[in-house]
């Protein structure tokens, strides 16, 4: 026997309002566990992220990076440049020291260094050295300029002449042409000197004049280190002339029983083993000058 609608509907109404609970529950249940996950990600997000400046902070914490690294930069340049002004000011530093050679014979020479404005001008150098010492206020430069005799390489003597530029791209030149030029300064100081050519001599017959108080303008090479590597080679009245790529001239002021002593243009004060002396004055036409 069926049920009567009065008894069926309250049953059915009961059945619906139970599910509604059932269904509210649950969605309060998800938005509760929503908000605290959400909660938590924002309590990470806090802890990994640097906080928030607001405008007025960045533009004063900016300014205070720039202005340390300013002040970083700036201190390295001065230190820079402190370094740079010590090198520079500090004059060579002589290898010869009269304190610890006692029993050296030698004259008081000033040494004249040709760098920079003469690079490759070590012979003239080396007489503006000489004429200083005899009281002569003459600069390296100025003779160079004014009295050396020069020529261009493909017309080029070094006996006569200076070969190229000496303030850039020189050769050299030997002991004539020294001499030359001394002489032509002198007769325009109207002086009583005049310099001599005195090549081909016993290396150790130079001391004699060390003894009478005069330097001797010399040939060799660089360091007095012996190299036979040539820069140019030309034929003079149908003779082979050679320039060896390290030949050097300097002045002799002085020796010791081991070494000569030299003015240097290009080191300054220095002593070399007579023994390098040799072989070096020897290979370069044993050329040697004075003024007396």
């Amino acid at each position: 026997m069926p049920f009567p609608i009065t008894v069926i509907l309250p049953k059915r109404i009961i059945f619906l309002i139970v599910l509604l609970l059932i269904s509210l529950s649950f969605i309060g249940c998800t938005e509760d566990k929503t908000i605290e996950t959400s909660a938590k990600i924002e309590a990470t997000e806090a802890k990994t992220q640097p906080p928030l400046q607001t405008p007025e902070e960045t533009e004063q914490a900016e300014p205070q990076i720039q202005t340390e690294e300013a002040t970083t930069s700036t201190e390295t340049e001065q230190e820079t440049e402190t370094e740079q002004e010590t090198e520079t000011s500090e004059p060579p530093k002589p290898f010869f020291d009269p304190l610890e050679n006692p029993d050296a014979i030698y004259l008081d020479v000033k040494n004249i260094m040709q760098m920079p404005l003469l690079p490759n001008g070590c012979e003239v150098t080396s007489l503006a050295i000489v004429l200083n010492y005899l009281g002569y206020e003459i600069d390296h430069f100025s003779l160079y300029s004014d009295y050396m005799p020069r020529s261009e390489y493909q017309y080029g003597n070094p006996w006569t002449t200076y070969i190229g530029e000496a303030t850039d791209y020189g050769l050299g030149c030997y002991a004539p042409c020294i001499v030359e030029t001394a002489n032509m300064y002198l007769s325009m100081a109207e002086s009583d000197l005049r310099a001599k050519d005195v090549s081909y001599q016993d290396l150790e017959e130079y001391t004699k004049y060390i003894d009478e108080g005069k330097p001797v303008i010399m040939w060799g090479m660089i360091d007095m280190f012996y190299e036979d590597t040539l820069a140019w080679v030309t034929y003079v009245d149908g003779s082979e002339v050679v320039w060896y790529a390290s030949s050097h001239c300097l002045v002799m002021i002085g020796y010791t029983d081991d070494e000569y002593i030299f003015c240097d243009p290009l080191v300054g004060i220095v002593s070399y083993s007579k023994y390098a002396v040799l072989d070096c004055f020897t290979a370069t036409y044993s050329q040697a000058c004075i003024i007396e």
